[in-house]
């Protein structure tokens, strides 16, 4: 008998974050392989923008989505969900896997970042023995990469059902068929530096503009910083400055002499217009310390194009970067250690095209979507 698996978790068409990407992509890979799944939209009427913020609409959406999930959960046999890393998620979350694990379903559970185990050293002792107890019903843990494989640590048993599964990439592979490597700017044309990450303070999206500024203090103007992504606020970042004011001060800064000329605000981007960025991209920028990272799929994108990448040595990304071979670390929060590391890609001083091979021959053996699949789905319909 065919086994039906309920997915439960957001979709793209209401957020354009990560997980939401990476859920898209499963759905589309169990449709393809004729494998019959039902699908409850967590983020069902709401928004991300204000993300772990309390109020009345996202508790109301929580009721409804738990009471969808319920119903679907009677006529399914495997339960997939992406665990969430805030309290608020986590509940809603534990109410669905504690209903699935009473009718004796499967239970998987994905992690698409590094907040978990965060989560759990930073609640009270009554949180911790409802996460424990919650995800001791689990039948199996999924992780981005082995960097990441203690986040369910606190839970017994919790290593014979880690398994890690690699993030996939989000990108038409036809599109990139026939490119294997880029070559530098010529002819005088500038370097083009991309930032693709939704615009939080520790993506490090200030650091990349004050790393800019730098430049331009030192004599160097041959590039272009496209930034692409919505500005979003995390409770966790502790910024007492809106989300709103703190894209208008944002855009009041890039919009001004030096910057004005080199470093530009896309906002969102999606399909051709993102792979255009990808495309032309000579490499992509994302300083990231962000509490909650794990393999940041832009950074997979990125390699997929063929593209160096510049970021931290932060959770699960050196296992998509490697340090001199595709790409560089620079120090989390530091505008100086960023602005010497962009320097060296503008005096000439990267053997760019080894570094862009190197990109996308990690892609290939590491980060395609059939790659990503072929791990993922079997532990669905084990």
């Amino acid at each position: 008998m065919q086994q039906r698996i309920l997915l439960v978790g957001p979709r793209v068409r209401h957020v354009h974050t990560g997980v939401a990407v990476a859920f898209e992509l499963l759905i589309s890979g169990l449709a393809a392989a004729g494998i019959d799944a039902s699908i409850v939209d967590t983020q069902w009427g709401g928004s991300v923008r204000n993300s772990g913020r309390f109020n009345l609409k996202r508790m109301f959406i929580v009721g409804v989505c738990v009471v969808h999930a319920w119903w679907k959960t009677l006529n399914c046999q495997t339960l997939y969900m992406p665990i969430s890393t805030s309290r608020l998620g986590f509940i809603r979350d534990s109410m669905i896997i504690r209903f699935a694990a009473l009718l004796k379903r499967r239970i998987v559970v994905h992690l698409h970042g590094s907040g978990l185990k965060p989560l759990y050293e930073n609640s009270s002792e009554r949180a911790r023995k409802l996460m424990r107890q919650t995800l001791t019903h689990v039948d199996c843990y999924v992780v981005l990469g082995e960097l990441l494989r203690d986040q369910f640590s606190f839970v017994p048993g919790w290593e014979d059902k880690t398994r890690v599964v690699l993030n996939g990439t989000p990108i038409d592979e036809k599109a990139i068929a026939d490119l294997s490597q880029k070559s530098p700017p010529a002819n005088g044309e500038p370097w083009r530096f991309l930032y693709l990450s939704n615009l939080m303070l520790t993506k490090g999206y200030l650091e990349l503009v004050e790393a800019c500024h730098i430049l331009l203090q030192q004599g160097y103007s041959n590039f272009q910083c496209n930034l692409c992504g919505e500005f979003l606020g995390i409770v966790a970042e502790n910024d007492s400055v809106s989300v709103e004011d703190r894209e208008t001060e944002f855009l009041q800064r890039i919009k001004a002499p030096p910057l004005s000329d080199h470093v530009h605000y896309h906002g969102t981007v999606s399909g051709s217009q993102k792979d255009a960025f990808l495309r032309e991209a000579h490499a992509l920028v994302l300083p990231t310390y962000y509490p909650w990272e794990g393999q940041p799929l832009s950074i997979n994108e990125a390699l997929a194009w063929a593209t160096p990448v510049v970021s931290t040595r932060h959770r699960g990304i050196p296992e998509q970067v490697l340090d001199g071979e595709n790409g560089y670390f620079v120090e989390p929060g530091n505008a100086e250690s960023l602005a010497a590391c962009l320097k060296s890609f503008l005096d000439d001083k990267v053997p760019y095209e080894a570094f862009s091979r190197n990109a996308r021959k990690h892609f290939e053996n590491n980060f395609t979507n059939a790659q990503h699949l072929a791990k993922l789905i079997p532990l669905l319909v084990d």
